[in-house]
């Protein structure tokens, strides 16, 4: 296998960097696996000497710059450009092959941004080779689809199972794992969740993340008569879930999230907004219930119905863990590779 350079732009650790950790971690060639990331935690999880942190004091023409000193140097073959802001920079880049590896839809942007971004993308997909996208819905936003590829994101699957444990316990976790941004809909979970269980003491919601909105959140809890914890950036994910009874992801916009495949993997069923690539991984009434953002009564609906139901909460959790098999990290790395040959 040729170098590879993977360039990662983005400054927080969210899927789109956990999907690079993940990747080097189950590859058979790290030895050909570079990296420019900018961001320090994402960095200090590769384990591998060929990489390079960067910052936005760089500039984008000393960015530039520095990845094709950093291409020369190293005899890379491929760059895969990972995420939007990479992307921008495909007609500057000096490599033999360029690959755009999208995380993100038009639909998470608003307005001109919304139509101009796309715009751009797509002029800076002239100059790659291949499109990788998540789901096969994202390939409408495309121009040249003939260079489009779609690889479903992967994480570590342990096939001898991940079993839920947290039914017969005193109290029923509802796990939530996200940034706390405004188009995650966190603020939306919080009100239906308090008006659902108001008066079930005995079930407890659990939020993992950080972000601009952490402060409002805690005053807003503060305020209400339900058990909701803000976790913060959770690092033991693994306990979390298989302390759970339910995972819900209530987001506005989303893509292919990992978080969703986690808590499949944890044998939870999962309640998940209507965006991005959620409706290939959540089976409505197989594995959990695919709705629509900001509709308050079908989210009360569905937590409760799954909650107060143990045999159908346990079967759409075992029905989780065997769909979660036809996304395991092996098949990613497996097409990824394949790609770059």
């Amino acid at each position: 296998m040729k170098n590879i350079l993977f360039i990662d732009l983005t400054l927080f650790y969210g899927g789109g960097q956990k999907f690079i950790s993940n990747i080097f971690s189950s590859t058979l060639n790290a030895e050909n696996y570079h990296f420019i990331v900018s961001n320090e935690k994402l960095y200090n999880d590769l384990g591998t000497a060929n990489k390079l942190l960067v910052t936005s004091n760089e500039g984008y023409s000393g960015l530039i710059k520095l990845i094709n000193k950093y291409i020369a140097k190293n005899d890379i073959s491929t760059v895969l450009l990972n995420g939007n802001r990479p992307i921008y920079f495909a007609p500057f880049i000096r490599a033999n092959h360029i690959i755009a590896y999208r995380h993100t839809s038009n639909n998470a942007f608003s307005g001109l941004k919304k139509y101009i971004g796309g715009i751009v993308l797509n002029m800076a997909f002239l100059w790659c080779d291949k499109v990788v996208l998540l789901y096969n819905k994202a390939i409408e936003e495309i121009w040249q689809k003939r260079k489009v590829v779609v690889i479903n994101n992967g994480i570590l699957f342990d096939d001898k199972g991940l079993h839920q444990t947290a039914g017969d316990n005193e109290h029923l976790t509802i796990c939530c794992i996200s940034r706390l941004d405004p188009d995650k809909g966190i603020s939306w979970l919080i009100d239906q969740f308090s008006a659902a269980f108001a008066t079930n003491p005995n079930v407890i919601l659990k939020i993992a993340g950080d972000g601009n909105m952490r402060s409002f959140l805690e005053e807003k809890i503060e305020k209400l008569p339900v058990k909701i914890e803000l976790l913060g950036f959770v690092t033991d994910v693994h306990s979390l879930l298989l302390s759970s009874d339910l995972f819900i992801l209530p987001s506005k916009y989303e893509s292919f999230p990992l978080s969703i495949l986690e808590a499949m993997g944890h044998s939870l069923p999962v309640i998940a907004t209507d965006t991005g690539g959620v409706t290939e991984m959540v089976k409505n009434g197989e594995n959990g219930f695919v709705i629509p953002f900001d509709d308050n009564e079908i989210l009360k609906e569905k937590m409760l119905y799954i909650i107060n139901n143990k045999a159908e909460r346990l079967l759409m959790g075992a029905n989780s863990y065997r769909l979660m098999s036809n996304f395991s990290i092996d098949k990613c790395v497996s097409r990824l590779e394949e790609l770059v040959k």
